[in-house]
């Protein structure tokens, strides 16, 4: 018999393995309950941008019409009984117009940030991100105001962010050290004061224009991640 005739029954039992392996394993997923905001409205986005930590979980409506399209972010907690209610509504202090606060969240125990990447912050779509913090009442008050210590306009800093306890990395995709929107990354940590001071910038070691560098961030104590999901794409713009 050759190895060609074999070898189609031994392939079969092999596939016909993994996939019993992956039923006993696998434990499917079922949707629990559907969110959406207590005062939401056409066109607000709610749900774009999404994160989790425990119990508790963060929305971003970057759109919110209620805040004067300024943007907003809602928290919601699971109850004891399994269903998620809505504890709070985030905005920012100063929002303005467009400024897309809600265009990226990030949630880690007691501590939220969201981003405005369109936030102006003295030059058009320089971008920002806030820190809330939840107090003991419960209540979530805003503790800080981050903003890139180069900011330019156009940045869009804040397009991503992610934290990791007292450290966090905020994404600037329009950021041009490598050429127009190569992008980049900024870290940031929280100090014995409680302030938040920026620690690094990340560019990538081949940047080029229009990489996109800082799209997605995600960072796990001394470890992150940066997305550049136009790096090296023949097809992207030329600006």
């Amino acid at each position: 018999m050759s190895m060609r005739q074999i070898s189609y029954p031994f392939m079969m039992t092999i596939v016909l393995s993994l996939i019993l392996s992956f039923n006993v394993y696998a434990q499917p997923f079922v949707g629990q309950q559907k969110l959406t905001a207590s005062d939401g409205s056409e066109f607000d986005e709610f749900g774009r941008h999404v994160a989790i930590s425990g119990e508790r979980l963060v929305v971003g409506a970057e759109r919110d019409v209620e805040s004067q399209n300024s943007g907003s972010a809602y928290v919601f907690e699971r109850l004891s009984v399994g269903n998620w209610q809505e504890v709070a509504k985030l905005v920012a202090s100063d929002g303005l117009s467009v400024s897309q606060f809600g265009s990226s969240v990030a949630i880690d125990g007691d501590r939220v940030v969201i981003g405005a990447a369109g936030d102006n912050n003295g030059s058009r779509n320089a971008g920002s991100a806030y820190v809330f913090e939840r107090q003991g009442k419960g209540n979530w008050q805003e503790v800080a105001k981050l903003t890139a210590s180069d900011t330019e306009p156009g940045d869009l800093f804040g397009e991503s962010v992610s934290l990791s306890g007292d450290r966090l990395v905020i994404g600037a995709i329009g950021e041009a050290d490598n050429g127009f929107s190569s992008g980049a990354a900024y870290v940031f940590e929280r100090q014995s004061n409680g302030n938040w001071q920026e620690v690094a910038k990340l560019l990538a070691s081949d940047g080029d224009f229009t990489d996109s560098f800082g799209k997605s961030v995600s960072i796990d104590g001394d470890r992150l991640v940066v997305g550049a999901f136009l790096a090296d794409d023949p097809d992207r713009p030329l600006g």
